[in-house]
Order: structure tokens, then C-alpha cells, then sequence
């Protein structure tokens, strides 16, 4: 029997809740080179008034010591298609002024640190926020836990950049 993969599971997971709790955010139907792979990057929509799609790159670390622990990658881009050519930069204090081609990382966006999440149980980074379930002794419960903490996050860093998540007002 094969190993279940904790970022794949997570990434299932994701997809089933984003349908009703970010509805505008859906998986892309193609890679866009090996920084934007299918299996786990996301279509976010257009960041107004900047202009710019925003696709959201979720980022698995590859070292084995660090398995089930990955990050999210804002990225701007002229066209729906994602850019051509993609560099990582700093978020822009301003907030406002991303540039197309490039990616941000969401714990910058929304906080002051690189942020990462931990489906297993591997020790942090100072140098990081690192999240991590309350425990990590149900499965199931830590893949619900990320996914909810992704959401919120995912969440605030789209209305920082004024992409419309579709969610629903409940006051109304």
C-alpha cells in the first residue's frame, strides 16, 4: 500500500472546502512551469486597481528532513496565463505596488515573517512563523486545522491586494 502523501491530502482538502468558502479561487487546469504546477497552484482572480492576476502557488518543501511542510506563494502576472518569467521578491511596504513576474510570500504580505505550516511533526525556523496543529496525534484533524488557517490567511492577503473572494456577508 502506498504511504499517504500529508501535502497531497492536504491539498484534496483544500480544494473540496475552497468550493463553497472561496469560491473564485480555483485550481488552474495547466502547469505553468515547474514554479507554478498544477497539482498545487490556484487561480485567485485580478488584484484591483493593480490590474495584475494573482495565482497562488502552494510550495512543499523538498528536503527530506522537512516533509509535510510547505508555504504559500502570491504571484502577479499581466495575463491569466501566468508570467513568463518568474523572481521572488520583497513585499513592497506600501503594500500596493507588486509587480507582475514576481512572487511574494504570504507571511510577508500579512505579517512580518516568512510563514510555513506544519503537517508533521518537524521542528520550525526561527527565522519563520511557523504554524503547527494543536496536536498532531488525529490526521485528520491537522489536515482541518491547516486548511482553515491557509483559508483565513489566503483570505486576508486577497482582500489586501483587492481581489474578490466571493464570500458572502452573513449580516445581510
Amino acid at each position: 500500500m502506498a504511504k499517504p502523501s500529508a501535502f497531497r491530502d492536504f491539498i484534496g482538502a483544500l480544494r473540496k472546502h475552497w468550493r463553497s468558502e472561496l469560491p473564485t479561487v480555483r485550481p488552474v487546469q495547466q502547469s505553468f512551469g515547474p514554479m507554478m504546477p498544477k497539482a498545487s497552484t490556484f487561480y485567485a482572480g485580478i488584484a484591483h486597481p493593480l490590474e495584475l492576476h494573482v495565482f497562488l502557488w502552494f510550495q512543499h518543501s523538498s528536503y527530506a528532513w522537512k516533509v509535510g511542510r510547505f508555504t504559500v506563494n502570491i504571484i502577479f502576472s499581466p495575463n491569466d496565463r501566468g508570467p513568463e518569467n518568474l523572481s521572488h521578491d520583497f513585499t513592497p511596504t506600501d503594500g500596493v505596488s507588486f509587480s507582475g513576474g514576481r512572487y511574494y510570500r504570504i507571511g510577508c504580505m500579512i505579517g512580518d515573517k516568512d510563514k510555513w505550516w506544519n503537517l508533521k511533526d518537524n521542528r520550525g525556523s526561527r527565522l519563520t512563523d511557523t504554524w503547527r496543529p494543536s496536536s498532531y496525534e488525529d490526521y485528520d484533524a491537522v489536515l482541518s486545522q491547516a486548511v482553515a488557517d491557509v483559508t483565513s490567511d489566503i483570505r486576508k492577503a486577497l482582500t489586501r491586494i483587492g481581489v474578490d473572494t466571493g464570500a458572502v456577508s452573513s449580516g445581510s
